[in-house]
């Protein structure tokens, strides 16, 4: 009497389905974005704004208040330049969605001695991360040359105010020293 294949069939396609499961969920895994370091890897994270109006406009709601609404918390905790990035260190919470700064210029170099600009930085997050309870601290490098572009060479030895979207007052957040 020959032997039937009906028990090891079925049993052999639920092997196979289990062992596919398990590795889709070891890869699943393996992609975790928390890796001690998940906010803010990479430039793409940083948009540049080189336009008058919208540093006007972004300026305007600063200097009314309106500029918090919609923009996620964040402070400004040190800056340092080296060549030409501006390292600027900031903090804020969150932590489960990805978070995204804007650095806009005006294109206006003051002429005084020495030279200065402005740049202003807003914070954003991919809907609302406010369910995460951590402490962010990142350092935004900045790539002046890439901010100012290569027609605007005359302000990279400039001194930089720098203004937080959330500061409504006149002070800048921090400045940094010329180059």
């Amino acid at each position: 009497m020959k032997k039937s294949n009906s028990v090891w069939v079925p049993m052999y396609l639920m092997i196979k389905n289990l062992c596919f499961i398990v590795l889709i969920g070891a890869v699943l895994l393996s992609c975790n974005k928390d890796d001690g370091n998940p906010i803010l890897q990479g430039k793409n994270k940083i948009n540049y704004i080189t336009n008058a109006k919208v540093f006007k406009d972004m300026n305007n709601k600063r200097l009314s208040g309106v500029g918090v609404q919609g923009i996620a918390d964040f402070v400004i905790d040190s800056v340092a330049r080296v060549g030409t990035l501006l390292k600027l260190s900031v903090s804020y919470g969150g932590g489960c969605q990805n978070h995204y700064f804007d650095v806009a210029w005006d294109g206006i170099v003051k002429e005084i001695s020495p030279c200065k600009t402005t740049l202003l930085v807003s914070h954003r997050a991919d809907n609302d991360d406010f369910g995460c309870n951590r402490v962010i601290n990142e350092t935004l490098e900045i790539d002046l040359e890439e901010l100012f572009g290569k027609d605007n060479a005359e302000a990279l030895p400039c001194s930089i105010d720098v203004y937080s979207i959330i500061n409504g007052t006149i002070d800048p957040d921090i400045s940094c020293c010329f180059r």
